[in-house]
């Protein structure tokens, strides 16, 4: 049931943003990462979970806690890499929020640039000052960033300088 709400998902979030203008900003590196070039950071083209092929993001997005985001980046660098690159780690709330599009006319990402984004929450690594419990997401329904529980599951998205 859950596979088949987050296909859904991406179906309408690929159709709400068909009015999105490709950002000339991004620079498509053609092994499954973007380079922002405004910013200079490198993105994974798809969330976690996913693979980058010649035929676009396959598999599905993983949800997961705070702390085992941090582990993902972890295991990318520690073991595997990703696109020849071992320093991958979570992005912080100003990096998260730079990706955000508000000429997008709904999800606000562009899906051409960062394909098989869902409307949801993305963790950041940007902890609440006041609270160890919560740390910072970014929902790409609306661009509008939230604390939330470092228990609560979310998607995750890789970043690196």
């Amino acid at each position: 049931m859950i596979r088949i709400l987050i296909i859904f998902l991406s179906l309408i979030a690929t159709n709400l943003n068909a009015n999105c203008s490709t950002n000339s900003n991004y620079e498509d590196l053609g092994d499954g990462t973007i380079k922002d070039k405004s910013t200079g950071l490198t993105w994974m083209k798809c969330p976690f979970g996913m693979t980058w092929s010649a035929s676009g993001c396959t598999g599905q997005s993983k949800r997961t806690i705070w702390r085992k985001a941090i582990l993902i980046a972890n295991y990318y660098n520690d073991y595997d890499g990703y696109a020849d690159h071992k320093n991958w780690r979570l992005p912080t709330l100003k990096e998260l929020e730079s990706i955000t599009d508000a000429s997008c006319p709904q999800l606000t990402i562009d899906q051409t640039v960062f394909p098989n984004t869902l409307p949801t929450g993305y963790w950041t690594i940007t902890e609440d000052r006041n609270s160890y419990a919560h740390a910072m997401i970014v929902y790409f329904f609306h661009g509008k960033s939230y604390l939330s529980n470092k228990q609560a599951e979310w998607f995750v998205r890789l970043v690196r300088d």
